[in-house]
């Protein structure tokens, strides 16, 4: 039986409400650095060094993709796009170690630029939201047993604003939104939830759809197949109309990612279940806005 280390609890509740206010954190902003390294192997046939290196672009440039959203191999696809011009967004590639063998192998740290990235898979997101136009999505996100919980707030809820944006969404992440889930952070998730319905009832906060669900780090361990650390993560969410009273969509996964040690392979699992779940629920929502009346 795998030992359980550690239990996370992400809870996330994304609101669409009628007001955006414009103290939106700094992070809420910034997707990702503008320059992104990544240190990432290239193989190749024995004596095809060029080959090998731009095997290890192709897949820094890949790995950081798939971080934003999932891999897609449709030659339609804004993924299968990005990816036939990779080159476009490497700055610079620098071999740290050659292996020479039966094939070659090299090992090199990859300069990706993570602002240009972003925003072409962003103007590339060609199915995006058009109706609605002044609804506004309200993020609300929370942490629990974690050592840096405002961090790692505004991490997933970074990764939510991302997809959601993307899709042409407005969102929002005020100050109002921190105080309140540092008041209520402490609580069950179940209690949680209902503190924030009862905050939706009495207008606290102003509220018509909303996204509520859990990610959860389940555990941490050392990698069984080689060096450093296995994380695995589930993820559960549903989507309610507030003002209809209705699930609108379902979202439930798990994830299994790996890491130099161990905060990196949490933060890896996490971000990759917020992204992959955030995208789930953009993408429901677009459908379902685009049927109201």
């Amino acid at each position: 039986m795998i030992r359980l280390m550690k239990i996370l609890i992400l809870t996330a509740i994304i609101v669409i409400g009628g007001f955006q206010n414009e103290a939106v954190t700094e992070a809420a902003n910034q997707v990702m650095s503008d320059t992104i390294t990544v240190r990432m192997d290239g193989v190749a046939p024995s004596g095809q060094l060029n080959n090998a290196i731009e095997a290890s672009k192709k897949r820094a440039v890949f790995k950081i993709l798939s971080h934003m959203t999932r891999p897609d191999q449709d030659p339609n696809s804004i993924f299968a796009q990005i990816m036939t011009r990779y080159n476009d967004y490497v700055l610079q590639c620098n071999i740290i170690k050659k292996n020479e063998g039966v094939q070659l192998q090299v090992i090199s740290d990859v300069q990706v630029d993570g602002k240009k990235l972003k925003d072409d898979f962003s103007n590339g997101a060609f199915d995006k939201q058009s109706d609605n136009r002044r609804m506004v999505a309200k993020l609300i996100v929370r942490t629990v047993n974690v050592h840096n919980p405002d961090f790692m707030d505004e991490k997933a809820m970074t990764d939510y604003n991302n997809c959601f944006t993307g899709l042409g969404f407005k969102t929002n992440f005020s100050g109002e939104v921190l105080q309140k889930i540092k008041s209520i952070r402490h609580l069950p998730y179940q209690a949680f939830e209902q503190e924030v319905f009862k905050s939706i009832s009495n207008h606290e906060l102003m509220v018509r759809f909303g996204v509520i669900g859990e990610i959860r780090l389940v555990s941490v361990e050392n990698n069984p197949t080689g060096n450093g650390y296995c994380a695995k993560a589930e993820v559960f969410l549903k989507s309610v109309d507030m003002k209809n009273k209705c699930i609108v969509g379902e979202f439930s996964d798990n994830y299994v990612m790996l890491g130099n040690d161990k905060e990196e392979a949490e933060r890896l699992a996490i971000q990759k279940a917020s992204i992959d779940s955030a995208e789930s629920m953009a993408q429901q929502t677009l459908k379902y806005w685009r049927g109201l009346k």
